[in-house]
C-alpha cells in the first residue's frame, strides 16, 4: 500500500467539524491498510518517518520509493483568466485550496511588498472543495481586507498546458504547504527551472533540496523578504538558481521510479525482504 496523501494523518488548518470527522476516518482506514499490509511505499522520507515513529511500522515493511519529475513540454497555453502582456514580478501558486496549504502567506506577503512600495502579482491556481468553500472565502477577505485584490489572480482548475504556462512565465514558484507526503507540483516547477520560494517544513526540503529558498511556516513578513530577494536577483543569477533547480528535478526519475517499484512487488511476492 501507498499513503499519497498525508493531510488527513497530520491535519492543519481549520476545518469545518463534518470534515475533520471524515480525515478521522481518513486516518484510520490508512493506518488499518498500513497495518495489514505486507508491504509498504513511501513517497518521501517524511512519510517514512510517520510510519516508523508515529504508526511503529517496522523498517523492514517500508520502502523509499519517490515519484519522477515531468518532463517539460513544447506546448502553453496562457489561462484565459491571465491577461495577455502580463508579465515580470508575478508569483506563481498551485494546489486545491485547503486550510493546510496556508495560502494566506502568500497574501500576507503581497500586502508587506505593497506597503514597501513593491507591486507583484500572485497567480493562484486551484479551486476549493464545497466542504471547505469557506477556506476561499476567507482568502478573498483577507485579499479585500489587505487592499490587494487586483494583486491577486485567481486561476481556478487550469490545465496541463496552463499550468506549465504558468510554470514557464513566472518569476518563481511559492509552495505555502504545512503537510504533503511529497507534492507533485514541487517536481513540476524544478523541472521548468522555476526559481522557487517554499516553507521550511518537511517533506518540502526533502523535495527542493537547495533548489529553493526558504521561509518559516506562516511568516508573511519573511516570505516578503525572499520575494523581494528574488525581485534583486541579476540574470546571472537566475540563470544559475534555475540550472540548479533542473538539476534538482534530475534527481527524481520515473525510470527509477519504476524500477524499485517494480522491485518491491517481486521482494513482497517471493517474500525477499526487506528490498
Amino acid at each position: 500500500t501507498m499513503i499519497q496523501n498525508m493531510a488527513p494523518m497530520k491535519p492543519h488548518g481549520d476545518y469545518p467539524l463534518l470534515e475533520s470527522l471524515k480525515m478521522l476516518g481518513q486516518r484510520i482506514e490508512a493506518k488499518y491498510a498500513v497495518s495489514r499490509a505486507a508491504h509498504i511505499i513511501a513517497m518521501s522520507c517524511f512519510v517514512r518517518d510517520f510510519l516508523l515513529s508515529e504508526w511503529h511500522i517496522p523498517a523492514a515493511r517500508i520502502s523509499l520509493v519517490y515519484f519522477g519529475s515531468p518532463p517539460v513540454p513544447a506546448t502553453l497555453l496562457r489561462p484565459a483568466s491571465v491577461p495577455e502582456g502580463l508579465s515580470g514580478k508575478c508569483f506563481f501558486s498551485a494546489g486545491s485550496l485547503e486550510p493546510y496549504r496556508g495560502t494566506e502567506d502568500i497574501l500576507y506577503a503581497v500586502s508587506e511588498l505593497k506597503k514597501r512600495g513593491k507591486n507583484v502579482k500572485a497567480l493562484i491556481a486551484g479551486v476549493a472543495r464545497k466542504t471547505v468553500a469557506a477556506y476561499e472565502r476567507k482568502l478573498r477577505a483577507i485579499a479585500a481586507d489587505e487592499g490587494i485584490e487586483e494583486n491577486v489572480l485567481w486561476l481556478g482548475a487550469l490545465s496541463k498546458e496552463e499550468m506549465d504556462w504558468c510554470y514557464s512565465r513566472c518569476t518563481a514558484f511559492i509552495m505555502t504547504s504545512r503537510v504533503e507526503a511529497l507534492a507533485v507540483v514541487t517536481l513540476e516547477a524544478l523541472s521548468h527551472g522555476c526559481l522557487c520560494i517554499s516553507v521550511d517544513n518537511p517533506p518540502l526540503p526533502e523535495a527542493f533540496g537547495e533548489a529553493a529558498l526558504y521561509y518559516p511556516t506562516g511568516d508573511g513578513r519573511l516570505l516578503a523578504d525572499k520575494i523581494a530577494g528574488v525581485l534583486g536577483l541579476t540574470t546571472e543569477e537566475r540563470t544559475s538558481m534555475a540550472a540548479t533547480a533542473r538539476l534538482q528535478a534530475a534527481k527524481f526519475s520515473w525510470d527509477t521510479t519504476a524500477v524499485k517499484t517494480i522491485k518491491v512487488f517481486r521482494a513482497v511476492v517471493s517474500g525477499n525482504l526487506p528490498v
